[in-house]
């Protein structure tokens, strides 16, 4: 299981504006603010089962922290953009937005995977563009893909809080390994 949390530390919100500020500055240009500095706490002992993950995790340049016990922390900057209730999580494979509905319905798009699942009847709708796709480009994919589900009476979910970013997540992380 993993555990989303925002994160008030100085030191860590100046490596992770330093690692990401050119998506931060792109992903400002196209409408998002509020940042926040987020952890992603992954299970206890994942860097031991996980071991072979760190090589990746620093290679794509990740900020992470090994605590205990023995668990792999990614720290990720996330900023939102209120005029379409949309999340955008920035990390080292690309960006992923996040669009939750009223009726629990998800929408992700990314730029790092050629990822898609489309399932109505689960309220799931994950989008990939080619890595490395400019982020306005994915934007507009994304904003298209929510004007798409409005069409059929949906409504975003204007609370844009961790707990729902989390849910939005864990739910992903679900089809992505599960297909449901």
């Amino acid at each position: 299981m993993i555990r989303y949390e925002v994160i008030h530390k100085q030191k860590i919100e100046y490596r992770l504006q330093e690692r990401y500020q050119q998506e931060i500055k792109q992903l400002e240009a196209l409408g998002f603010h509020d940042l926040y500095h987020t952890r992603e706490v992954v299970f206890p002992f994942s860097a031991l089962f996980l071991l072979w993950l760190y090589p990746i995790l620093k290679m794509n340049r990740e900020v992470l922290q090994i605590e205990m016990p023995l668990r792999y922390v990614l720290l990720n900057p996330l900023l939102l953009n209120r005029e379409y209730d949309t999340y955008a999580h920035v990390f080292g494979l690309g960006t992923k937005f996040a669009t939750l509905f009223a009726d629990n319905t998800m929408l992700i798009t990314t730029n790092y995977s050629e990822t898609r699942i489309v399932k109505p009847e689960l309220k799931i709708y994950h989008y990939s563009l080619p890595k490395l796709t400019p982020l306005g480009k994915v934007w507009n994919a994304h904003i298209d893909h929510i004007a798409d589900i409005e069409t059929k009476g949906r409504e975003t979910n204007s609370d844009l809080s961790i707990e729902n970013f989390e849910k939005i997540m864990l739910r992903d992380d679900k089809a992505l390994l599960f297909g449901r």
